[in-house]
């Protein structure tokens, strides 16, 4: 997993690299972007799946990242998760359990 804080590592496994990733303004935030576009991926097969939490319905926040990562030349390993979220803090919108299952199904094929 690949994190806001993390170096960018390797994904020597062949397993995809699991993105997730906070949202500010329906945007991610700032030093996600900034590490993603610095991230170099020696693996010309490498693939990648995306995450985020957000607070407007119509947030385009993974299609975002995607175009950030597309120029890295990775592929999708499975399409991005949104989940949103109610309020500052909380809670998740209903359903999200199955969303997130649906998706992890999707990366486990």
């Amino acid at each position: 997993m690949l994190g806001s804080g993390d170096k960018t590592e390797s994904n020597a496994s062949g397993r995809p690299l699991y993105i997730p990733f906070p949202t500010h303004m329906m945007s991610p935030v700032g030093k996600v972007k900034k590490l993603l576009k610095k991230m170099e991926i020696p693996q010309k097969d490498a693939r990648y799946a995306l995450t985020a939490t957000h607070q407007e319905p119509s947030a385009n926040t993974v299609k975002k990242m995607e175009a950030i990562i597309k120029s890295k030349g990775l592929s999708k390993a499975a399409e991005g998760l949104q989940v949103l979220v109610k309020g500052t803090k909380g809670p998740l919108e209903e359903g999200w359990e199955q969303k997130v299952e649906t998706f992890a199904s999707r990366l486990l094929k």
